[in-house]
């Protein structure tokens, strides 16, 4: 018998081919199949031979010898199924099966499902994406084509967590139109479960679900899953609400926003937070934001606008510590109403909370109160009580002043005494020891005796007035120091305002900034405690005290 090689054996099947497959159409089909894989002809060729409809069975029969063999490309796959959906008797039906479920699917995936779904095979194109994990597909299939949402939700809640998430991003809003309790307790697991989705970008999924996003936000931030977005998506949603809800249900939701904005743990936008507030004309909500970013100036601009006048100087009351100007402000508001309102007594709280302040002083006040709608008997009675205090304290002071002169006169004779008198002392224990005093002893001027030798080395200061003594030196050292920081001086009198300017300057003369120099000090060659230009400086700024 002769041998022939496989090429040569395939090139005869192709020789044969034209005569074996006139009329017979199976004969010539099995030709060709066993032309494949030899590369002697190209499956193009065969195919274009069946192309007629009556010749789809063997058209089939060759396709799918061609995608055994490996031998198929995308088009190959394309007919093939083609062919499957256009026979759609049993028999074929259950090849199309075979073909989908083979182990090893040696074709392309994305063209078959593409061809099962455009004939309408959603299962077929299920199985084939299920088996190749095109979650693309399955879950286009089930929600476009199926409808079967709630499969659609398992089948992503079976997924691994970012799989699960991305997908949920796809089709999230599809499935909240539909089914949105389910989704909102899936996307609450995603969100607070171990792995923990970022639920701030689920927020756009709720675009036609207000109610449901609102569910949502709740129990996130219930798990502690709080962020800036999600809190000021709660309060824009607790805002808003229906043109056709009823005042209770405003009500509850004003009341859930306002819990929202005083809940210290809420770290909410507090910028945002106060456009949303001032969009919806939400005022309760403002004056809570008002307080927290410290703008107490608009929280008593609030009252004055809607003329509470008790809420006014509770206003000032309440934030006095931090911000006494609101009671400037106040008296200004409460002198300009009419006097019918009979806002005797809210002024007279300003008044006294002024003058506690040091806000203005009285002369200013007094402008002010004159300029205003205020009482007369008011005016009359603030001045009165002004004068008095003044008078008291000019008595005080005067008291004082004599109480200082004959102090100091005191000393002077003592001083004097020392200097030009004789002084006996007549001491008879020693001030140390307390034993009784012999010689040789040694007497302070302070009235302090000692035996010599409980003195020690030092015999020139008394130790029991030494460290009085080095007390007051410092503190006169000290004195004379910021008695030199002129401009510091100067400093204080600018920023005093208002305020005593005249204490300041007493307290100056008190630490000797005014005093002339030692003789001493300026043999030494040490510059005067006050230049040349500070004398007219100082004039200039006593005139200016002098009438305010």
């Amino acid at each position: 018998s002769l041998l022939f090689t496989p090429l040569c054996t395939s090139s005869l099947h192709l020789l044969l081919s034209p005569y074996t497959s006139k009329g017979d159409y199976d004969g010539a089909i099995e030709q060709y199949i066993k032309t494949i894989g030899f590369g002697t002809i190209e499956p193009s060729y065969v195919i274009k031979q069946f192309l007629d409809a009556q010749r789809i069975h063997n058209l089939t029969l060759y396709l799918e010898k061609l995608h055994e063999a490996g031998e198929a490309n995308d088009n190959h796959t394309t007919l093939l199924l083609n062919c499957y959906t256009k026979l759609k008797q049993r028999e074929n039906s259950q090849k199309l099966d075979d073909f989908i479920k083979k182990p090893d699917l040696k074709f392309d995936i994305e063209t078959a499902i593409r061809v099962c779904r455009q004939a309408g095979y959603y299962e077929h194109v299920l199985e084939l994406a299920k088996r190749t994990g095109s979650h693309y597909w399955v879950l286009k299939v089930l929600l476009e084509d199926l409808r079967r949402d709630r499969e659609a939700l398992a089948y992503i809640m079976s997924l691994p967590f970012h799989e699960a998430q991305e997908n949920f991003r796809k089709y999230g809003q599809l499935l909240i139109q539909t089914l949105p309790t389910e989704v909102t307790i899936f996307l609450l697991q995603l969100c607070t479960g171990s792995s923990k989705a970022d639920p701030d970008q689920f927020i756009p999924l709720f675009v036609n679900s207000p109610d449901h996003l609102i569910q949502f936000l709740q129990d996130v931030l219930d798990k502690g899953r709080a962020t800036p977005l999600l809190f000021n998506t709660l309060l824009d949603l607790y805002l808003r609400g229906d043109d056709d809800e009823t005042p209770a249900i405003k009500k509850q939701r004003q009341e859930k926003a306002l819990e929202l904005l005083s809940n210290p743990q809420a770290n909410y936008d507090t910028g945002t937070a106060l456009v949303l507030c001032q969009m919806q004309d939400f005022k309760q909500g403002q004056l809570v934001l008002y307080e927290k970013l410290m703008l107490y100036n608009e929280i008593l601009q609030h009252y004055m606008d809607i003329d509470d006048y008790a809420n006014v100087v509770k206003t000032c009351r309440k934030y006095s510590k931090v911000a006494p100007y609101l009671w400037a402000r106040a008296l200004v508001y409460l002198t300009d109403k009419d006097p019918e309102l009979n806002l005797r007594q809210e002024i007279i709280e300003v008044l006294r909370n002024i003058d506690s302040n040091n806000i203005f002083p009285p002369n200013q006040v007094i402008k002010m109160l004159s300029q205003g709608n205020a009482y007369l008997g008011l005016i009359t009675s603030y001045t009165s009580k002004h004068i008095q205090e003044q008078e008291r304290e000019i008595s005080e002071d005067t008291k004082r002043i004599k109480s200082y002169q004959e102090e100091t006169a005191r000393h002077r004779q003592e001083i004097e005494d020392l200097t030009v008198g004789v002084k006996k002392f007549q001491f008879h224990k020693c001030t140390r020891c307390s034993q009784v005093l012999d010689l040789p002893a040694v007497h302070f001027l302070c009235n302090h005796s000692f035996h010599q030798r409980c003195l020690g080395e030092n015999e020139n200061i008394c130790p029991e007035c030494a460290e009085e003594n080095k007390d007051f030196r410092n503190r006169q050292r000290a004195l004379e120091e910021n008695a030199r920081k002129h401009s510091e001086f100067f400093r204080q009198l600018d920023t005093s305002g208002n305020n005593d300017g005249f204490g300041i300057i007493a307290k100056y003369f008190g630490r000797g900034v005014f005093d002339k120099p030692q003789q001493e000090t300026v043999e030494a060659g040490v510059l005067p405690t006050l230049d040349p230009g500070l004398f007219q400086d100082l004039v200039g700024t006593l005139i200016t005290e002098l009438k305010k």
